[in-house]
This record gives C-alpha cells, structure tokens and sequence, in this order.
C-alpha cells in the first residue's frame, strides 16, 4: 500500500475545438475508483495546469491502470467535447522514484499530456499540499507557453497549403454514416449496445440516429458540413461512436477520424471503413464527398492577413516558434524525464479558418480534487494558474 502522486503538469499539440482556432482544455485522472480533475485552462492548445492529485494504492497495485481524459469546456454546448484518452500502467512507477512521462493521447487526431509522478510506499496519509519532488513551472512560464501556439497558427496554415495534395477551396463535404461492426458490449444485462454517432468539423457538429440492442448498426445516414479552405488541407471529421444510456453517461464505443486531405478533390465519392481507436475492437463504414464551392484560397494573401491579424512580423512567427519548441523538446526536459519534440499539425490550423488569437487565457474554474486524508476531496485552486 501506500500514496501516488500525480501531477498533471501539461500538454501539447490538442485539436482545436472552437471557432477562435482553440480549445478550452481540462483532464479527468481516474485510478480505481478515485477520481479527479484539474481546472479548464482557457483558449489554448498548449495548456499549463500543474495540477496535483493524491490516490491511494492498495496491494494490487501493479494491476492497476491511471487513466486520463481530456475535454474542451463548452458552456453553450450540450456537452464538452471530447479531446482524447489514454491509459497507463501503475507497474512502472512503483520504485519510489520520481518519473517525469509524456503520455501520448489516442482516440483523436492529436496530442500529449506531461505527468509527474511518485509513488510513496507504505504511506497511509499524504500532506496537505503534498509532497515537492521538483521545481514546478511558474504562473510567467505557464502564460508564456499557453500563448506561445498563437503566434505558430497562421504560419502553419501557410505550411500546410504549400504541403498540401488537394487544393486549398472551401466548400461541402458530405458524410453517410453507413454502418458499424463488431462494436464493444456496453450494456452488461442485455449482452449488447446502444450505439449512436456524433460526428463533428470545428464548430459544426451532427448526431445520429440511435440503434437499439446491436453490435453491428445500420444507419445509412447522410451529413453535410461547411468545409473552409484551410480545414480542406489540415482538417479533420472525427466520429465518436457512443452507447446510448438513459439513467447514467453514456459509454463510449471508439473514435475514428477522416483526414480532409484524402477526400478526392474531383467530386467522387470515397468509400472508407475506419477502425475505431481507444477501445479493443470496433469499425464504422463511411462514404466520404467533397463539393467545392467558391476559388481557391490565395497563400500569400493568408500570409499577409495572418501576419497583419496577430501583430507578427515574421521575426515574430520563428522567435515564438522556436521559444515553444525548446520549451517542449527533450533538451529543455533532460533530467526530468525527457520529453519528445513538438511535431504533429499545427494547434489551431486544423480545424475553424484562419486563427484568431483568443483575448484572454485565464482559468474558467478553479476547482482541483485531492485525495486527503482517506476520502477524495474537491478543493479551490489546487495549484493551477488563475
């Protein structure tokens, strides 16, 4: 028996979620039956939280699993959006050593969360504010990091026009949600699911029909979705299969994403069947069409808009660049772990136009949960920034 310390430090690379090229991130931590949750740090992809939580471990330890989610805080919104999970094994980290773990997210496009994490063997009580194992990042270093990803959108936008196979043009795409295979039991009385699909392009978001007691649904239902010039080369559809409950959350059953760029530009339809990811097994079937609409988005008109709307001169661009990609390669991380270097799409150019910086990056809660004194307590302000 005895204490895991987690502290949920930070991340990089998230989809983008909002309309202003953003999201409004927050993590779930659940090990066994304990669970917690760090503040929603606002507009960004490259959120800072410092967020420390407390569990208590038993003698099966070693079996145990840490798992974390990550959502976008919608308030409007008839739920948060979903932005990722992944899982890992307690086994690793039960030396009683200090362990600094990029964990990779799975079940969406993108994306990396930073765990600190100590084990406390034969410990029953953990101190208020727990135990400090190493110097933790300040309130500047948080807002220097969360607001360095601005300045890297509409550069990255540029990069991928320039990278792209199909033409940079907005119009209509259209998704037919044909069927799906072998999904996970969700419902444990009657041995099946309920399953239904959300399917969503930046802002622009649509649900399917619920099917009723099948593991293999038939949908054939079709979906439109107003597609910008750069969501045409970085975006992405993500599909989220659900179960459907009526007295509880509903279960979810996979995700899949379609890249926007393998979408034929000459109007043909493409059939896709896409294996469902962050469950064991599971595949949707899909028939993909793009309709363009309008010219060709001009590249070096983007450049000049993109520079003139976030103050940037290009000495801007590559300083803030270079300042966020140090700060996250394993150069700036060696002793404490390591971590790899930022790659992966752009934050921001993936999904809502051309990015808009956000005008605040200031906590929407301040809420954290510690695990104190034999019961899971929610507190204020557990260390993350305001």
């Amino acid at each position: 028996t005895g204490i895991l310390q987690v502290d949920v430090v930070q991340a990089k690379d998230l989809p983008a979620r909002d309309s202003n090229g953003a999201s409004d991130p927050y993590i779930i931590v659940c090990v066994n039956n304990q669970k917690a949750k760090t503040a929603v740090r606002a507009a960004t992809l490259t959120p800072v939280w410092e967020h420390r939580m407390i569990f208590r471990l038993g003698c099966d330890a070693e079996q145990e699993k840490l798992i974390l989610k990550v959502f976008d805080h919608d308030s409007l919104s008839w739920s948060d959006d979903f932005l990722g999970t992944a899982e890992v094994g307690l086994g690793e980290f039960l030396d009683g050593e200090l362990h600094n773990k990029w964990v990779k997210l799975t079940a969406i496009e993108s994306g990396e969360v930073r765990l600190r994490i100590h084990y406390f063997p034969g410990v029953t009580c953990a101190p208020r504010d727990g135990w400090d194992v190493e110097e933790r990042i300040d309130a500047e270093q948080a807002k220097e990091l969360e607001t360095a990803s601005w300045a890297l959108a509409g550069a990255h936008d540029v990069a991928h026009i320039l990278a792209s196979s199909v033409v940079a043009q907005g119009g209509v795409l259209v998704v037919t949600l044909k069927t799906g295979e072998n999904l996970i039991k969700a419902d444990v009385l009657t041995g099946s699911s309920d399953p239904y699909c959300a399917l969503r392009c930046g802002s622009d978001r649509h649900k399917s029909a619920i099917k009723y007691r099948t593991l293999n649904p038939s949908w054939n239902q079709s979906f439109e979705f107003s597609i910008s010039p750069i969501q045409r080369v970085s975006g992405r559809i993500l599909i989220e299969c659900l179960d459907h409950d009526v007295l509880s959350d509903d279960d979810f059953l996979g995700n899949a994403t379609v890249e926007l760029s393998e979408v034929p530009d000459d109007g043909t339809t493409a059939a896709m069947s896409l294996d469902l990811e962050g469950v064991s097994h599971g595949i949707v079937n899909v028939e993909v069409r793009f309709v363009p609409v309008g010219p060709a988005l001009d590249v070096m008109e983007l450049a000049a808009r993109s520079a003139a709307t976030q103050r940037l001169s290009l000495h801007g661009v590559n300083s803030a660049s270079n300042r966020l990609t140090k700060t996250l390669s394993g150069r700036d991380a060696e002793g404490l772990g390591g971590s790899p270097r930022h790659r992966g799409r752009s934050p921001g150019g993936c999904f809502g136009g051309c990015f808009t910086p956000p005008k605040t990056t200031t906590s929407l809660e301040s809420h954290g949960s510690r695990f104190h004194g034999g019961k899971l307590t929610t507190t204020e302000g557990n260390s993350d920034y305001a």
